[in-house]
């Protein structure tokens, strides 16, 4: 992927602080041991239900905001957690996601620098 500048936008505060959106240019590595294996770079793809969307390179699995309960999913499709799920709770995006049955493991989401 070229480089590009990286440029944030807050759009909103939520009860636990603001959070950044419309982070053009920026990518995601999510690590751990996880079943299914979900681990990868992800790079911003647009958007979803007003947030941001980031899929993995291959497109096998994507991080968007579930804007019902306001939390960051990993799953296979933005808005489908039908065959399972990782979900964090908190309005950043990085940091520690819990497995939703079948999903197992806890994946760990890091900003690309």
């Amino acid at each position: 992927m070229p480089d590009r500048p990286r440029r944030w936008e807050v759009v909103g505060i939520v009860p636990s602080g603001p959070y950044l959106s419309r982070s053009l240019g920026n990518s995601y590595t999510v690590s751990g041991t996880l079943s299914p294996d979900s681990t990868g770079t992800y790079y911003y793809a647009g958007d979803y239900d007003g947030h941001d969307l980031f899929r993995r390179n291959d497109s096998a699995y994507e991080i968007w905001r579930d804007t019902l309960n306001n939390w960051w999913i990993i799953s296979v499709a933005a808005g489908d957690v039908t065959a399972g799920c990782w979900k964090r709770i908190v309005a950043t995006i990085a940091g520690a996601y819990t497995a939703v049955a079948p999903y197992t493991g806890t994946a760990s989401v890091a900003i690309d620098t």
